[in-house]
C-alpha cells in the first residue's frame, strides 16, 4: 500500500488491543496438524440389478490433467446420518475411489475402470476416502489429529516442525503478535499483570494480554466447544479447517462461521439426503446442518425465523445462500410445488441485473435481497416472496478501472447474436461503449470467451415462464445504452437538449415514445400534470440540475423501474399463500477489506460504499442485540441470575454516528439546535437542502461536527476525503465526498420515468410496467408506513429527503428480522484478502520463513473480521448463559412423555402448575441444576440440554412410532387385500360375460337385437328433444314478457327520477328564495333597530339642550 494508506493505519486508534511485534528469530505460525482421513476398504457384492450399488463419476477440480479424481456415488441414498453398518459396508456420498481389487485407479480411463469392475466377478474389493464433511463420523475411537493417515490438501511444505506436543498442556499458550501467533510455554506469573514465557528457545517477559490459553487436541469443529474460548484458539481452529478443506464451524446457538470456499471446490448435492431428519448432535458443522436445524424448528411449531448472511465483499455469501436454499428445496420440497430450479432461475436473473464486477469480487451484489420462503401447514415449501432494497444504480456509470457495468450489459455486448444486435442497434454504440462501460477485460467481442451467460439467462426466464418478458426488458436496456451515448448539453436542464439526436431517436423508438416526450421527461420532468413536483418542496434550496445530471438521473430511474418490474414478475410466479416463513437476508458485502489488500494506489470509497458499509454495521448491531441485549432482557424479565457482562465495545457507536436524527428540529432555540448531534447522512441531507451547499462545505461540517470523535478524522493527503473508523475503528476506511451533495439532491426522474414507460406505444413495454411495482419514493413511503415510522399524512404520499428514503428501507429490513422468533447469523469470513498480492517482498524477515499466507490464511486479517463481529464475546455469552428458551407449557407438552413410564413421579398431573411439571421432568432426567434455570414463564436451558432431551424423546417414542407404523402397514395390507379380492371378482365376472357373449354372438335373434336397439334409442331421443324444445319455447316467451315488463318499469323509474329532479330543483329555488327573504328581513330589522337607536339618541340629545 502507498504511504498515505500506511499513514491511515498508523494514525488510527483501534478500540482493540493492537498485537505487538516481537523481533525474535524463528518466530512462526504453528504448524497445522495433519488431519486424519479414514480410508475404508469395502467388500461389495453384485446385487440383483447386476451392479455393485455405485456409479463412477470422474472430475478434474484443477487445470492439471494429472489431478483427475474418481468418485463412487451410491445409487440409493438413505436419509439421515450414516449408520455404523453403512460406514463399514457401503459407499457413502462423496467417497473418493482409490483402489479396485488392490489396484490403483488414478491413471485409468473410464473404459478401463468399467473393464476392471466387470472383470471382478460377483465380489469387488475397493478402497475409498471419505469426503471431509463426513470424516468425523469414521473411526471415532481414534484420536484423529495426530494418528498416521492422509492429510487433506496439505502439502509437505505447509507442515513445519514445532514444539506444540513437547510443551505440557497446562502451560501451553499462544503468543499473539502482529503477524499472527505462535506456541509458547508459560513459565511464571509475575506481578503487574506480566508473565514469563519461553518461545523459540527464548525467555521473555510479556503482558498477560499478549498470551491466550491453547486448547488440547480435539476432533470438534465447533468454536463454542473449545475448552478455552479465546480469539487465538478460534483462529487456530479456523486455520486448521481451512487447511483441511473444511469451510464451516459452529459458533454457538446463533452463529455459523463459513470460510470462503476455494475455487473448484468439490460439492456433492447428494449430501442433502444425509442431513434430512437429523438432530443437531448428529450433524457436522455445515450450512446444510444449519438449514436442517431451522427446518426442524419450523416443523416443531416455530412459525417465523430469519437467516442473515454477513461478511465482506467476496466472502462467499451468495454461494452459501444458494446452498441454504438448495437444501430447503430438497428437504421440504416433496410437493414439487416450488422446485429448486425455479429459485435457481430467479437467483440467476437477479444476479444478472444487480451484480457487477468490482476490485474485490468478480460478482458483487449491489442491492439488499430478502427472500421470504413460505411453508404450508405440512411444512412443505410452497412459495417465495423476493424483496430488493437500495439498488446501487450508480454502477450504470464507470467508478474505477476495476469496476464494470451490471452483468446484463456485458452479456448483451459480448454474447448477443446478430439479430439481437441489429434490433437494439448495438453497433452504433460501440464508440461510446468503451468510454462509459467496461467489459470482462480488454478483449473485443470476437475474442470473448464462450461463457453462454445470455443463453443461461434466457433459459432462466423460460424456466419461470417469463420468456415473453425478456424482449421488452432488453429493449429498455438498449435504450439506456443509446441514451448515454446521446449525451446532453451542459447547461441548465430546462434549456438542455441531446447532443446526438440520432441516438436519442433510437432510444425513443426502443421505448415506444416520441423524442419530444422523452426530452420533456428528462429535461423538464413534466410528462403529465399528475406527477408530483418534488423540486417545489425545497424551492429555496433547489439548485437547477444540469443537462448531463438530469440525463444520468433519468437513466438510473429507468433502470430502477426495470429492476422493480423484474422482481414483480418473479413474485408473480413464485409468491403464493403460506402460513410459516423463513426470511433469508443477503446484504452487499462491506469494502473494509480494501485496506488489507495490497494495491498500488489507495482505494477511495464513495457515498454508495458508505451506505453499503452502514447496512453491514446495522447487521452487526442486530447481531449484538441478539447476542447480548436480548438475553440480558430475558434474564431480567424472568428473574434469573446469570454471570454475564456486556462487551465494552458496541457497534451502536458507529451506526449512530451515521444515522443519528436531530430531536430538537422544532425547537425555537437556534443555539441548541445547532449544537445538537447529528448523523453523517443527516448532515448530508441538510447540506443538500442549503442554497450554497457543496462538497467542500459538507466536509467542513462533518469534520467540525465530529471534531472530538476519534472514529472520524481528515484524510492525511486528500483534502476532499475523510477517514471513518468502521468495525470499532479496526478498519479505517477513507471516503471521498466528491459528488455527494449532488447525489443527495432531489430529482424529477423517479416520477417522470415510470410515467413515460407506462405511456409507451409498445404494448409489451406498457404491459411490463403497468403492473410493476410503484415508484421508488412511493414504495419507500409504503415501507415507512408499514414500519410505523411515519404517520398518515394528507397530500402526495412520498418520503422526502435522501436520508429518509435510505432509513425507511433499512428499518423495514431490520424490523422484518426482529419480528422473527429465532434469528441465525451465517458469518462468511475471508481467509485472505481479495485481490492481494504475495507478501514475499513486503513481510518482515521473521515471517518470511513461516509463510503467513503460504497456507492461504492471513491471521491478522481473520482476526480483524472476528473482532469486528465480537464473535468470541458472543460465544462466551452463549456458553455462560442459557440460549435455549421454551415456555413451560410447550416444554411440558413436548417432554412429559419421558416420565410417563416411571414410578416417580407416577402422574405428571399431580404437579400444581406447568412450572412444577417442568421441574419434575428435569429432575427425573438427572439434569444438573446449574444447566437450567426456571424463570417466571419459561425454562432456560444450556444449548446441549435440549439436544439430550430430544434424543431421549426420540428413543422413548421409537416404540410407539414403530407400533403406529406396524398398524399402518397392517391397515394398508388389508386395504390392498380387499382391493385385490374385488379385482378377482371383477375378473371372474368379465370372464363369465365373455363366455356368454361368445355363445350368443352368432344367434340370429341376437343379431336382430343389435341392429334394432340403436333405432329405438334414436326414436326416444327425438321424443325427448321435442319435449325440451317446447319447454325452451315456453321459457323464452316468459323471458320476453319479463324483459318487456323490466323495460316498462325502467322507463317509469326514469320518469319518476325526472320528476324528482324537477321537484328537487324547485325546492332548491324555493329554499334560495326563502334564504334571500330571511336575509332581507334580518337586514331590515337591523336597519329598523339602528334607526330607532338613532332616534332615541337624538331625542335624548334634544332634551339635554
Amino acid at each position: 500500500m502507498n504511504d498515505a494508506a500506511g499513514t491511515i493505519q498508523n494514525e488510527s486508534v483501534s478500540s482493540f488491543a493492537v498485537p505487538k511485534k516481537f523481533d525474535i528469530a524463528g518466530l512462526k505460525l504453528p504448524a497445522l496438524a495433519i488431519v486424519q482421513v479414514y480410508e475404508r476398504q469395502l467388500v461389495l457384492h453384485r446385487n440383483f440389478n447386476g451392479d455393485f450399488g455405485f456409479r463412477i463419476r470422474r472430475t478434474n477440480p484443477s487445470a492439471d490433467p494429472n489431478s483427475m479424481k474418481v468418485f463412487a456415488d451410491p445409487i440409493v441414498i438413505k436419509s439421515g446420518p450414516p449408520r455404523p453398518n453403512d460406514i463399514l459396508n457401503s459407499v457413502l456420498p462423496g467417497d473418493e475411489l482409490i483402489e479396485i481389487n488392490h489396484k490403483k485407479i488414478s491413471n485409468l480411463s473410464r473404459e478401463e475402470l468399467q473393464r476392471v469392475i466387470e472383470s471382478g466377478g460377483n465380489e469387488l474389493v475397493i478402497k475409498v476416502r471419505t469426503v471431509p464433511e463426513l470424516a468425523h463420523l469414521c473411526g471415532k475411537s481414534r484420536r484423529g489429529i495426530r494418528d498416521e493417515g492422509d492429510a487433506i490438501r496439505l502439502s509437505a511444505n505447509n507442515i513445519v516442525s514445532n514444539d506444540f506436543e513437547s510443551i505440557p498442556e497446562d502451560s501451553r499458550y499462544w503468543l499473539i503478535h502482529s503477524e499472527g501467533y505462535t506456541v509458547c510455554q508459560l513459565l511464571e506469573n509475575l506481578p503487574n499483570n506480566k508473565v514469563k514465557v519461553r518461545v523459540a528457545d527464548t525467555l521473555m517477559t510479556v503482558d498477560r494480554s499478549d498470551v491466550d490459553r491453547a486448547n488440547p487436541a480435539t476432533i470438534h469443529n465447533d468454536i463454542s466447544k473449545l475448552t478455552y474460548v479465546n480469539l487465538t484458539s478460534a483462529i487456530h481452529l479456523l486455520r486448521k479447517l481451512s487447511g483441511s478443506g473444511l469451510t464451516y464451524s459452529d459458533a454457538g446457538a446463533l452463529s455459523l462461521v463459513s470460510l470462503t470456499p476455494a475455487e473448484g471446490e468439490y460439492t456433492n448435492e447428494t449430501l442433502i439426503e444425509l442431513f434430512k431428519g437429523s438432530r443437531r448432535d448428529q450433524m457436522p458443522s455445515h450450512v446444510f446442518a444449519t438449514a436442517q436445524e431451522i427446518y426442524r424448528n419450523l416443523q416443531g411449531g416455530v412459525r417465523h425465523q430469519s437467516v442473515v448472511f454477513t461478511g465482506l465483499s467476496g466472502s462467499g455469501k451468495s454461494h452459501q445462500l444458494r446452498s441454504f436454499v438448495q437444501y430447503l428445496c430438497g428437504a421440504a420440497g416433496w410437493t414439487k410445488s416450488l422446485p429448486f430450479k425455479f429459485l435457481d432461475a430467479a437467483i440467476t436473473i437477479l444476479n444478472a441485473f444487480s451484480n457487477c464486477r468490482t476490485a474485490l469480487n468478480q460478482s458483487a451484489s449491489r442491492c439488499v435481497r430478502m427472500y421470504s420462503l413460505g411453508f404450508n401447514t405440512s411444512a412443505a415449501l410452497c412459495s417465495t416472496n423476493i424483496r430488493t432494497f437500495l439498488l446501487d444504480t450508480s454502477k450504470l456509470f464507470r467508478q474505477s478501472k476495476q469496476d464494470t457495468y451490471f452483468h446484463i450489459f456485458d452479456y448483451l455486448w459480448t454474447e448477443s447474436d446478430s439479430e439481437l444486435r441489429e434490433r437494439l442497434s448495438l453497433s452504433s454504440v460501440a464508440e461510446q461503449f468503451d468510454k462509459y462501460f467496461i467489459r470482462y477485460g480488454s478483449y473485443d467481442r470476437e475474442e470473448a470467451p464462450p461463457k453462454n451467460n445470455l443463453k443461461i439467462l434466457s433459459a432462466a426466464f423460460k424456466t419461470l415462464g417469463l420468456e415473453k418478458s425478456l424482449d421488452p426488458i432488453l429493449d429498455v436496456l438498449g435504450a439506456i445504452l443509446h441514451l448515454k451515448q446521446a449525451q446532453a448539453v451542459d447547461v441548465v436542464a430546462a434549456r438542455s437538449c441531446f447532443v446526438r439526436t440520432t441516438s436519442a431517436q433510437t432510444a425513443a423508438s426502443l421505448l415506444g415514445v416520441s423524442v419530444d416526450d422523452l426530452s420533456r421527461a428528462i429535461f423538464h420532468g413534466q410528462l403529465t400534470s399528475s406527477a408530483p413536483n418534488i423540486m417545489n418542496r425545497s424551492r429555496l434550496a433547489n439548485r437547477s440540475e444540469s443537462g448531463p445530471e438530469a440525463l444520468d438521473s433519468f437513466i438510473q430511474a429507468i433502470y430502477q423501474e426495470t429492476f422493480n418490474s423484474i422482481v414483480a414478475l418473479l413474485n408473480e410466479k413464485l409468491n403464493k399463500s403460506s402460513c410459516n416463513s423463513i426470511v433469508v437476508v443477503e446484504a452487499p458485502g462491506a469494502n473494509f477489506n480494501y485496506q488489507w489488500a495490497e494495491w498500488m494506489t489507495e482505494k477511495m470509497s464513495n457515498l454508495r460504499d458508505l451506505i453499503m458499509n452502514y447496512i453491514n454495521e446495522r447487521l452487526a448491531e442486530l447481531f449484538y442485540d441478539r447476542s447480548f441485549q436480548e438475553p440480558m432482557e430475558v434474564y431480567a424479565r424472568e428473574q434469573v441470575k446469570v454471570d454475564m457482562t456486556l462487551p465494552l465495545l458496541k457497534p451502536h457507536t458507529i451506526t449512530r454516528m451515521i444515522d443519528r436524527k436531530p430531536q430538537l428540529i422544532n425547537s425555537v432555540n437556534l443555539e441548541e439546535r445547532s449544537e445538537e448531534e447529528r448523523g453523517l447522512l443527516h448532515l448530508l441531507q441538510e447540506e443538500a437542502m442549503f442554497p450554497a451547499g457543496c462538497d467542500a462545505s459538507l466536509l467542513s461540517r462533518i469534520l467540525l461536527h465530529f471534531e472530538n470523535n476519534k472514529l472520524i478524522r481528515r484524510h492525511p493527503s486528500d483534502p476532499s476525503a475523510f477517514v471513518l473508523g468502521h468495525c470499532h475503528n479496526s478498519s479505517p476506511t477513507p471516503y471521498t465526498v466528491t459528488g455527494w451533495v449532488r447525489e443527495a439532491r432531489p430529482s424529477h426522474a423517479p416520477y417522470s420515468a415510470p410515467e413515460l414507460l407506462k405511456s409507451s406505444k409498445k404494448s409489451i413495454i406498457e404491459n411490463l410496467f403497468s403492473g410493476s411495482a410503484m415508484s421508488t419514493s412511493n414504495s419507500v413511503y409504503k415501507l415507512r408506513h408499514m414500519t410505523q415510522s411515519v404517520q398518515q399524512e394528507s397530500g402526495p404520499k412520498f418520503a422526502g429527503g435522501f436520508f429518509n428514503n435510505i432509513e425507511a428501507q433499512i428499518e423495514y429490513i431490520v424490523s422484518a428480522i426482529q419480528r422473527s422468533s429465532k434469528v441465525v447469523f451465517i458469518h462468511c469470513v475471508q481467509p485472505c484478502p481479495s485481490g492481494s498480492q504475495t507478501l514475499s517482498d513486503q513481510t518482515s524477515p521473521m515471517m518470511a520463513s513461516s509463510g503467513r499466507r503460504m497456507d492461504g490464511f492471513d491471521v491478522p486479517y481473520v482476526r480483524s473480521q472476528l473482532q469486528s463481529l465480537l464473535l468470541i464475546d458472543s460465544v462466551r455469552s452463549c456458553n455462560r448463559g442459557y440460549p435455549e428458551r421454551l415456555p413451560f407449557r410447550d416444554f411440558r407438552r413436548r417432554f412429559q412423555c419421558l416420565i410417563q413410564n416411571q414410578s416417580i413421579p407416577r402422574n405428571i398431573q399431580d404437579a400444581l402448575d406447568d412450572r412444577g411439571a417442568v421441574k419434575k421432568i428435569l429432575e427425573a432426567m438427572d439434569i444438573d441444576e446449574h444447566r437450567y434455570r426456571l424463570g417466571i414463564s419459561q425454562v432456560l436451558l444450556r444449548s446441549d440440554i435440549l439436544v439430550t432431551l430430544e434424543e431421549k424423546r426420540d428413543w422413548q417414542l421409537s416404540g410407539l412410532i414403530e407400533s403406529l407404523q406396524r398398524q399402518c402397514r397392517l391397515h394398508l395390507s388389508h386395504r390392498w387385500l380387499e382391493k385385490r379380492r374385488l379385482q378377482e371378482i371383477a375378473i371372474r365376472c368379465i370372464q363369465k360375460n365373455g363366455r356368454l357373449y361368445s355363445n350368443v354372438r352368432e344367434w340370429d335373434w341376437w343379431k336382430l337385437y343389435t341392429r334394432v336397439k340403436p333405432l329405438l334409442g334414436v326414436a326416444q331421443q327425438d321424443e325427448a328433444t321435442r319435449e325440451w324444445r317446447e319447454r325452451v319455447q315456453k321459457l323464452e316467451a316468459t323471458n320476453n314478457g319479463l324483459r318487456s315488463e323490466h323495460t316498462r318499469l325502467e322507463n317509469r323509474v326514469a320518469e319518476l327520477e325526472q320528476l324528482l329532479r324537477a321537484a328537487t330543483q324547485q325546492s332548491q329555488a324555493l329554499s334560495l328564495g326563502l334564504e334571500h327573504e330571511s336575509e332581507m328581513r334580518t337586514r331590515l330589522e337591523e336597519e329598523l333597530l339602528s334607526a330607532k337607536q338613532k332616534l332615541r339618541e337624538g331625542w335624548f340629545h334634544s332634551q339635554n339642550y
